[in-house]
């Protein structure tokens, strides 16, 4: 393998693992036309909390309209941003690590929120916990990396990562005590779960992505059935896919996402399976045909509506060609949407439901020109 692929390689690796990526990732909440009084809905940028600089945020859920958490990283250190319903502001956490980063947060009531991701040196997964008052860090110790979060309930509350020996971690909260919980790694070089979603206790999915001695990626299936983790099988692309995220719909069905190589080229394109009940069948889905693209954050907010996000760049053009990428399900198929592009790099992470309201939030950052520092901010749809 020449040292450019190997560089390839390591670049795609970085596109997928929030914190890692020195890149743009934005901020929406969507907002149906009807409520905002509009004929022609479309997005539109709102003012964002930012601190000294390199300011992103890489992952979001939200309670009501008035209450949503952001966190992400600032300047290496654990960033946590909360909406009241007319502005966001920075949270202090004076009690978590000086340095690393947060990659999701699942927000279960207003005095209710966890937060996972990592320490400065990418070795010990981050805990974090808001009671109503003050965030606090957990003081149990996983090593590895934790990427996702998915809340059913109070006490039954699901993340997942890889441990120190790139083996799948995968955690459960009991309303008590964290535990780690078995999960298969079938990945002789390394086994990594990037996102989580539950339809119901005995129902959960994890995705991914395996290593094995050819050092080539496999996507990588998990499924909870209330007893166990068991790796199911997927319509495997050729490729090197990965897969970075998964959603349910209330019938059971879920959705991943994520990326694959179809040629030798570096042209990676997006790519989305569809779990109908008994299997996971590739879906046609428009995607950039040059340059690498991911799919990195997905939501359904109704059986027949899902949202996915992610961003598209090119290694050899100047690094402006980042720019972010919506596609939206209607049940029948995909369709790209666009967006606008408030900098000279914009990529988009994760994508939240905002109940009972039938609104979106996804977020992230973007610069303002090629040798700034990264920005968080927020654009709604309506």
């Amino acid at each position: 393998m020449t040292n450019m692929n190997n560089s390839y390689k390591a670049w795609k690796k970085l596109l997928r693992i929030p914190g890692l990526l020195v890149m743009a990732q934005v901020l929406f909440l969507i907002q149906p036309a009807s409520a905002a009084g509009v004929i022609n809905p479309g997005w539109h940028i709102v003012s964002s909390a930012n601190g000294a600089g390199n300011d992103q945020l890489l992952g979001v859920s939200a309670i009501a309209t008035n209450d949503i958490w952001a966190v992400g990283n600032a300047n290496n250190q654990p960033l946590i941003e909360h909406w009241d319903g007319s502005s966001w502001t920075i949270v202090p956490a004076s009690d978590l690590w000086t340095y690393g980063s947060l990659a999701a947060v699942a927000a279960i009531d207003p005095a209710n929120v966890w937060a996972v991701g990592r320490d400065g040196g990418g070795s010990v997964a981050l805990l974090a916990h808001w009671d109503g008052t003050s965030w606090k860090q957990s003081r149990v110790s996983f090593t590895g990396n934790l990427f996702a979060i998915t809340a059913l309930a109070w006490n039954d509350i699901w993340a997942v990562g890889r441990d120190d020996d790139f083996a799948t971690l995968i955690i459960h909260w009991d309303g008590t005590n964290w535990s780690r919980v078995a999960s298969p790694s079938p990945g002789s070089v390394g086994s990594y779960l990037f996102g989580i979603a539950a339809h119901s206790a005995s129902d959960i999915w994890a995705v991914g992505e395996d290593v094995k001695e050819d050092h080539l990626e496999y996507t990588l299936v998990e499924h909870w059935d209330g007893v166990s983790w068991n790796t199911v099988s997927d319509n495997q692309q050729n490729g090197s896919p990965v897969l970075n995220a998964v959603t349910t719909f209330p019938s059971g069905k879920a959705i991943v996402v994520g990326t694959y190589g179809p040629n030798s080229g570096y042209n990676d394109r997006v790519y989305a399976q569809l779990w109908n009940g008994a299997q996971w069948n590739t879906q046609p889905i428009p995607s950039p045909t040059s340059g690498v693209s991911a799919l990195m954050g997905i939501v359904a907010p109704g059986e027949n509506d899902a949202w996915a996000v992610g961003t598209n760049a090119s290694l050899f053009r100047h690094p402006g060609a980042v720019v972010p990428l919506i596609e939206h399900w209607n049940g029948a198929g995909w369709r790209r949407m666009s967006g606008p592009r408030p900098g000279v790099m914009v990529a988009l992470n994760a994508i939240s439901l905002i109940p009972d309201s039938g609104q979106l939030v996804a977020v992230g950052s973007y610069q303002t020109t090629y040798n700034a520092p990264l920005q968080t901010i927020v654009e709604m749809y309506y």
